[in-house]
């Protein structure tokens, strides 16, 4: 079945495969219709609570990052996951000097706005908040951020009850450096999974 189809596929960490599974889930419950304060609240009492996981992301084809990461689910609109390696974000920078001052930042916290879209099984979709990182190359500080992409049903997070794990997607769409938008400097489209484990 489908849904059985898609936990094999995360835990192959096949991402974009993953992603095209939940998207065509989240098809078929009618995404466009927006749940009630009530079923709002019982997606949110589905997934409340302290989470322990993991962070994963692309190095290279084939190739992934895996660190231990922990993150709260206390109201409905916004997660916190906390100390994320500021490395994990720079895998994908193309410009090596870039990269290396990325990667020397300490760890930071990624803040996702959540709205439900879906209870059974509980369903979001994930805005995150763009991290900023003061990094210094070139001689000079400079600010640079690297976006996600927003309303987006690929960023999405999905809660399984009987084991009582969630899964949560986004995906990095760009960098910009002092405000402006640098084309290629994140090479391409990068997802970073988040799987964990209710406490």
């Amino acid at each position: 079945d489908k849904m059985k189809k898609f936990n094999l596929l995360i835990s192959a960490l096949v991402f974009c495969a993953a992603a095209l599974s939940l998207n065509s889930c989240i098809k078929d419950d009618n995404k466009t219709k927006d749940l009630t304060p009530e079923e709002i609240s019982t997606a949110f009492n589905s997934v409340k609570g302290s989470y322990t996981g993991k962070a994963i992301t692309r190095i290279s084809t084939g190739v992934n990052d895996t660190v231990p990461i922990s993150w709260d689910i206390d109201c409905d609109s916004l997660i916190t996951i906390k100390n994320i390696p500021a490395n994990m974000l720079s895998y994908q920078i193309t410009n090596d000097e870039i990269k290396k001052a990325l990667a020397d930042m300490p760890p930071f916290d990624l803040t996702l706005k959540i709205k439900f879209v879906r209870t059974s099984p509980a369903t979001f979709i994930i805005n995150p908040k763009t991290p900023a990182f003061k990094i210094n190359y070139g001689g000079k500080e400079h600010l640079l951020q690297v976006a996600f992409y927003i309303d987006n049903n690929y960023s999405y997070g999905q809660y399984y009850v009987d084991g009582k794990s969630l899964m949560m997607q986004v995906i990095g769409a760009g960098a910009y450096i002092d405000g402006e938008y640098q084309k290629g400097l994140l090479g391409q489209e990068v997802p970073f999974l988040f799987t964990g484990k209710k406490q």
